[in-house]
Order: structure tokens, then sequence, then C-alpha cells
């Protein structure tokens, strides 16, 4: 039984034997106690005066190897709200540039792979940065998820599908070609998507809109088919010192990381005091 029942069954065995003049000075009475409350300063400095017996909470330390697997699971969770079309779009120009190479043998492996390397990554722009883009971005605001995570955990999945197209495709090539070397290859195609991914990605910080997407895949297409007009423009890239190659892929990976670390930095992750996202990155 409650104290609230006992104490309302005590009040009426009390009340029954009272006759309604008694009652009515009963309840007079009750009406006049009141109850004095401590002033605000009274109260503060009490809270003041407890906290230092208050047992500090220990954070458990974040470790570099945590931070990442929960990057992967929220990648993971990420998959499905990407566009079926964008795989099916990336997959479907990876394999015709394959039949193309292959088939008409007139385009060499090399020029295929640096000409596709980085539009997938162009393209998962307008997936990454969905929300901004549909006007959503107070819905995913809202979210468990931050909105900086999302959009990390998209950045994870679309330059991991795009490594991997990059890297089957480089395979193949080498499989049917034996003087195809894949280490030359991969360097290939690695120097203009870090360049190309780290670029559209700083650019698509600032600039808002899917035409964006398109201006940047039809400079990329003019600028290869520039320099395929240069003379001896392939013997040059395939000759061309690997520190080369390697300070450029630097330089790709620098901005990517830049850019992450300003979506962090701009914005905690931590949902413990979030801040609002800004619509315009």
């Amino acid at each position: 039984m409650s104290k609230q029942r006992i104490e309302d069954e005590l009040l009426a065995e009390v009340i029954e034997d009272m006759d309604e003049k008694e009652i009515d000075n009963l309840f007079a009475q009750m009406g006049e106690y009141q109850i004095s409350y401590p002033r605000e300063e009274e109260i503060n400095s009490t809270i003041l005066t407890l906290n230092q017996y208050v047992p500090k909470k220990k954070k458990a330390p974040v470790r570099s190897l945590d931070k990442f697997m929960e990057l992967i699971d929220n990648a993971k969770g990420e998959v499905s709200f990407i566009s079926n079309l964008y795989w099916l779009a990336s997959i479907a120009l990876f394999v015709l540039g394959f039949i193309v190479t292959f088939i008409g043998r007139e385009v060499s492996p090399y020029i295929t792979l640096m000409m596709l390397a980085p539009i997938p990554f162009v393209l998962g722009i307008l997936e990454v940065f969905k929300g901004r883009e549909q006007g959503v971005m107070e819905i995913e605001m809202a979210c468990k998820r931050s909105v900086p995570e999302i959009i990390l955990a998209r950045l994870t999945v679309i330059g991991i599908f795009n490594v991997l197209l990059n890297s089957i495709l480089s395979i193949g090539f080498s499989f049917i070609d034996p003087n195809i070397i894949l280490w030359r290859i991969v360097l290939t195609w690695l120097t203009p998507f870090t360049l190309v991914a780290g670029t559209s990605l700083w650019l698509a910080m600032k600039i808002r809109g899917g035409y964006l997407v398109s201006f940047l895949i039809a400079v990329w297409m003019a600028g290869m088919l520039f320099l395929l007009t240069l003379p001896n423009f392939l013997e040059r890239m395939l000759t061309l010192n690997v520190a080369a190659y390697v300070v450029i892929i630097a330089i790709g990976i620098t901005i990517i990381f830049g850019q992450i670390s300003k979506i962090i930095s701009r914005h905690s992750i931590d949902h413990e005091g979030r801040e609002s996202f800004e619509t315009n990155i």
C-alpha cells in the first residue's frame, strides 16, 4: 500500500468522527499553513557548497580504432540512402570504358582509367550533400547522427566505392594485357582521382547546386581531351618520375582531409551541445 493511500485513509477516518463545523475549521487551518521556501541565493549557495563533494564523471578515452569503427558503422547505414541510379551509372560508365578500350583497341588503358577515375566521386558529391540540395537538412539535423557524421559517412561510402571500381578495372586491364604494369596504372588513376576529388569537395563546400557537378565533369573531360591532343602525352605521362605522382597525390589527399577537418572543427560531431549546421556548406 502506498504512503499517499495510507494518508488518505487516515484523513478519512479522522473526518468521519468530526462534525461539519470542525471539518470547516480543519480545512481553514490547513489552508493557512504555508511552507517557507529558501531564497534563491540560499539555494545557489547550497549547490556550490555541495558541488565539491560530487564525484567527477570520468570520460572514457576515445581510441582512434573506436572512432574508425563508428565511422564504418555510420557508412553502412548510409548505403541504403544513396540513389540506385548513382550505383548503376558509375558501374555502367566503367563497364563501357572497359569494353571500348579492349574492343576498339584505339584507347590506352592508362588513358581510360585516368579519364574515368574521378567521375564517380564527382557524381557522388550530389549524394553527399543531398540533404542540403533537397532542402531537408533541418530534418537530418533532427536525426540521431549529426549532419557532419552523415556527410563523413557518405564521403566514406563514395570514396570506398570509387577506389573499388578503379582497382577492379586496373586488375582487369593488367590480367588481359600483360604489358600493363599494375603499380603504374594505379598511380595513373590515383593521381587525378585524389586531386579532382579534393578540388570538387572544396568547391562543393562553397557552392550550392547540382550544376557544380555538371561543370566539374565538363571541365575535366575537356581538359583531358586537350591533353590528348598534345604530342607524345601518353609517353610523357608514363615516364613521369614516381615522385611527381606522389607529390600530386599528397596534395589531393591534403585538400580532402583539409575539408573534412573544416566540417569537424566548424560543427562538433558530439551530440552534447550540438550547434546548428549551416546550410551553405
